[in-house]
């Protein structure tokens, strides 16, 4: 063999004169492919004036002396007042200059990934249990809604009332966590649920954080509106990403599919970028309760404080206890 297999570095030969030469071209082939980035992936004239150490990555129809006899997707490396063509392997990853657009090689040809202004929809399928990041079928007010602490020992919070429903139903668990307050403590202080083990249990991710809680302590479902503006409900659906797409990450946004009824009244579901006057799109039902529901995409920009992710702010609407069934699933992630 003459050559290394994956980026074609000559080898010295046994005995060989003028060893500096093949170690020179190994050395400008390292630079041309290490930390890969081309000029340009869309170019398809070439270029008359290039400097040198410059690397086009070909795209189909390119034309010129040089680049229109190598292959499509081929690497076109100026180097020392000549084109080299360089082939790539598959696995090797190269960013366009241009468009700062990340490119992946597959087994014959390149995938564009992602460029800054470029948004791609990555879908979620699934339906409750899954990709509900919320779901409540239990009559109930608007949010916020309050309970009352009975007790707390490590991560659970039992209440004085059998209506940890109201606040976090069955099939969120492993799919959201929600935000809860102490409006008790001077700051409130916030603690993010992840489960309802009982009718009248709340189960946190972190028992530090309600480690200082205590009987008839209140909390509530629902950021204060010093915290967050729009009377809103902050979920965190990192648990969603990890089951259905095997990683966690920043989202653009998120599109959603709603559903909401109510009890013989109106009753809204909105949600929200970051709860301002003005940002919010959702739902409603008929005005005699019947129930409707609605696809809607909003974007994401507040980032988790427990996660990667950012966060999804809702709001529940209705007159008295007026709230019947309300679901919001995600459907798709804008990455």
């Amino acid at each position: 063999m003459s050559q290394s297999t994956r980026l074609g570095l000559p080898y010295l030969a046994a005995a060989q004169a003028q060893k500096h030469v093949t170690v020179n071209e190994s050395l400008l082939r390292l630079d041309a492919l290490t930390q890969l980035s081309a000029a340009s992936a869309t170019l398809a004239a070439q270029p008359a004036s290039p400097d040198d150490g410059d690397i086009y990555l070909l795209p189909a129809g390119k034309t010129g002396a040089h680049w229109g006899a190598m292959a499509d997707g081929a690497l076109a490396y100026f180097r020392d007042g000549a084109w080299e063509e360089l082939t790539p392997k598959p696995g090797w990853s190269c960013i366009a200059e241009d468009t700062q657009t990340l490119y992946i090689r597959a087994a014959s040809s390149w995938t564009a990934i992602a460029a800054p202004d470029q948004h791609r929809l990555v879908f979620t399928p699934g339906g409750d249990g899954v990709v509900s990041i919320y779901r409540i079928d239990t009559a109930r007010t608007q949010n916020p809604r309050v309970a009352t602490i009975s007790a707390v020992a490590g991560d659970t919070i039992t209440l004085t009332t059998a209506e940890s429903g109201l606040l976090f139903g069955a099939l969120m668990a492993g799919v959201c966590y929600a935000r809860i307050w102490n409006t008790s403590k001077t700051p409130d202080e916030s603690a993010w649920v992840v489960a309802a083990p009982a009718s009248n249990q709340l189960q946190v991710l972190d028992a530090a954080a309600i480690s200082g809680w205590s009987a008839s302590d209140t909390i509530q479902l629902g950021d204060p509106t010093d915290q967050t503006p729009g009377r809103v409900i902050a979920l965190d659906i990192s648990p969603m990403m990890q089951a259905t797409l095997g990683r966690v990450f920043r989202q653009k946004g998120v599109q959603l599919k709603g559903l909401v009824e109510g009890l013989s009244v109106q009753s809204n579901l909105d949600v929200t970028e970051a709860g301002l006057t003005g940002s919010f799109t959702g739902i409603r039902s008929e005005s005699g309760g019947s129930r409707l529901g609605g696809q809607f995409t909003i974007t994401s920009s507040v980032l988790s404080p427990i996660s990667n992710s950012n966060l999804v702010f809702m709001r529940e609407t209705t007159t008295g206890a007026g709230l019947a069934i309300t679901s919001l699933s995600v459907i798709g992630l804008w990455v």
